[in-house]
């Protein structure tokens, strides 16, 4: 296995940067920032506003 940075320039000099027949390519993902509430930042946001939402909805409907 050998990693080769993309970023670099020179890596089209370097004997690994032409995939040939049989060739793994391995693509290390980013990491992701999470708050917990959520695999992604929509279902995150989602999570947020309906608790929001049921905390708005229930100081409402008790304040009486």
């Amino acid at each position: 296995m050998h990693d080769i940075d993309l970023t670099d320039i020179n890596v089209t000099q370097s004997p690994y940067y032409y995939v040939q027949p049989n060739d793994y390519i391995y693509i290390k993902p980013l990491k992701q920032k999470s708050w917990g509430t959520g695999k992604t930042g929509i279902e995150s946001i989602s999570t947020i506003v309906t608790l929001l939402t049921f905390g708005a909805t229930f100081f409402l409907l008790f304040n009486k």
